[in-house]
């Protein structure tokens, strides 16, 4: 095996003398097929003793180097210590055979003429002894031996800077203590019956948050965020038309943040105890969200107060997720005055298996007067497609002390992942809320934005509120769906819902009446650089009514950036 090796090492080396001046894509580019040492080249590659550099390319345009062959004849002698350590040496001999008879010479017939010399023939196989093959090795050893030295000792060098190099990497990432993220959304464009410069907005946003990790079981988070537009955020405000059970704080802002604000979003330490207290521990200013959110969600206004989360209660599969806090973002757990403080109480239950979950959810204490339960499902349909639901009902209201129910308030929603691939995902939507089912915190009240220019007609439904946020609207029955995709390099997104009624009752809602009926946007995309994205979209609420001679819609063509860090 070994005198094959070398045999082939020689003619690699002196192919590589008179190759090609190409640099060959594959070694074998240097060797013709029909060459005579084709299959002699073809084994050395194969066993790994000539290796290519690091761009793929192989050099034919060049003798082989001192340092090349030196690695290559290191390689051959690996290879055969490896062979001879499984075993591929050849075994004892065995005992001779009996001499068989020795025929009779035959005569001998007189010698012909000399004959033309023929064509050069291939080179044949050539018995070499173990004695050779070891002087021929060892010379070999000898001449190489600088070079040899010098290639294992770079590549313990190359490994102990990898290793190093692994070690500093893991150093820099368990040593990291503070993380930056956030986002800046701007968007600008026209909306109205008519798209014109009269009717344009532009608005902005952004979030900067902090997050530092202050031990192995502790870590804390702040965030501020700012807008230039009108959010409303207050707990009682823009989409309910009663007074509440209780105020805010001194100092809040009666309709939400907004109009160049910046407000202190989130401020929160988490702690993982161990022990009897074991489970997750959230104190401070903090979101929380139960299902789809029509029990409990606060993205409108963060809530201050204790939240603790375990897994394992009683079962291995039951969680718990509980938080007492305030009914309103400033609250005080002992008020000066009842109307200018407020508890909050919410608990959640999870059974939770690798297909599916069930979760019951309560509200024994919401904001005011509120009492209200929940039950929601979340299903694996399989390929990441999934199928959640969420049904909640109301016992008492945040002002039922003035106001009496006319109806059981409650409402559903129901998400179903259609179809989900790498390039084209289909979703279908459900929701129904009854005209008296109106929970502060939760996603009846999202957190969104009222753009410049927002329309005097009460009954359009915010571009925001709809274009950002899964639709539940007091007294509304929703359908509908999105569809997004890719069109080349730019990601698409489209949806459609359709809006009826539930009662003729229209007090408890921000809605006199349901003028549009019909929803849909349309928006197109571009990654730009990393982190940054431009988009355009063009989305529409029409009535029933509406056709090309008599439009009754109102329309939105907007362009924004969103950059993300």
């Amino acid at each position: 095996m070994l005198k094959r090796l070398l045999m082939a090492g020689a003619v690699w080396a002196s192919l590589t003398c008179v190759a090609s001046a190409q640099q060959a894509a594959r070694p074998m580019d240097a060797v013709p097929f029909t060459h005579w040492a084709y299959d002699a080249c073809q084994q050395l590659c194969d066993l790994g003793i000539i290796v290519g550099y690091p761009d793929g390319s192989w050099r034919g345009d060049r003798p082989m180097t001192r340092h090349e062959f030196a690695m290559a004849l290191a390689r051959i002698v690996d290879l055969f210590d490896a062979r001879r350590v499984a075993g591929d040496n050849a075994g004892p001999a065995g005992p001779p055979g009996p001499a068989g008879a020795r025929g009779p010479a035959g005569p001998a017939g007189p010698v012909g003429p000399q004959g033309p010399p023929g064509p050069k023939g291939e080179p044949g196989d050539f018995t070499v002894s173990e004695a050779a093959i070891a002087a021929i090795v060892n010379r070999l050893l000898d001449e190489f031996s600088p070079e040899l030295l010098a290639a294992r000792n770079d590549l313990a060098e190359v490994a102990d800077e990898v290793e190093g190099l692994a070690e500093r990497v893991e150093s820099l990432l368990r040593d990291r203590r503070f993380t930056l993220s956030g986002w800046i959304d701007y968007r600008v464009g026209f909306q109205g019956d008519a798209l014109s410069v009269d009717n344009s907005y532009d608005a902005i946003s952004a979030r900067v948050g902090v997050e530092g990790r202050l031990s192995d079981s502790l870590t804390g988070y702040v965030s501020l965020r700012a807008a230039d537009v009108i959010n409303p955020l207050s707990v009682l405000g823009v989409e309910t038309w009663e007074e509440g059970a209780f105020n805010n704080l001194p100092g809040d802002r009666p309709h939400g943040y907004g109009d160049n604000d910046v407000w202190l979003e989130q401020a929160y330490v988490r702690a993982r105890a161990e022990g009897l207290l074991r489970g997750d521990w959230t104190f401070g200013r903090q979101f929380q969200e139960y299902g789809l959110g029509l029990l409990v969600n606060n993205e409108r206004r963060a809530q201050q107060g204790i939240r603790f989360q375990r897994r394992g209660v009683l079962l291995d599969d039951l969680g718990l997720d509980a938080f007492f806090g305030g009914g309103s973002s400033d609250w005080l757990p002992v008020p000066p005055n009842v109307t200018d403080s407020d508890g909050y109480l919410s608990l959640r239950l999870a059974y939770q298996r690798p297909r599916w979950s069930l979760a019951f959810n309560a509200l024994p204490d919401g904001a005011g007067e509120e009492e209200a339960w929940s039950a929601d499902l979340v299903v694996n349909l399989g390929d990441d497609r999934y199928l959640r639901a969420e049904y909640a009902w109301m016992d008492h209201h945040v002002n039922r002390e003035n106001y009496q129910f006319s109806s059981d308030p409650d409402a559903l929603g129901i998400s179903v992942d259609l179809i989900k691939t790498p390039d084209f995902n289909l979703s279908g939507f459900y929701s129904q809320v009854s005209a008296e089912y109106d929970i502060i915190y939760s996603s009846i009240h999202p957190y969104y934005e009222l753009i410049e220019g927002y329309p005097p007609n009460a009954n359009h439904i915010p571009w925001e509120r709809w274009l950002r946020n899964p639709i539940f609207l007091t007294n509304f029955e929703v359908l509908g769906g999105s569809a997004s995709g890719h069109l080349g390099e730019f990601p698409w997104s489209f949806c459609y819902y359709e809006l009826s009624k539930r009662s003729d009752w229209w007090w408890e809602s921000p809605f006199a009446n349901i003028d549009f009926d019909a929803l849909w946007a349309l928006t197109v995309s571009k990654r730009v650089a990393n982190g940054l994205s431009l988009n355009l979209t063009y989305a529409e609420e029409r009535a029933s009514g509406a056709n090309l001679l008599y439009p009754q819609k109102h329309k939105l063509l907007g362009a924004g950036m969103e950059l993300g860090f």
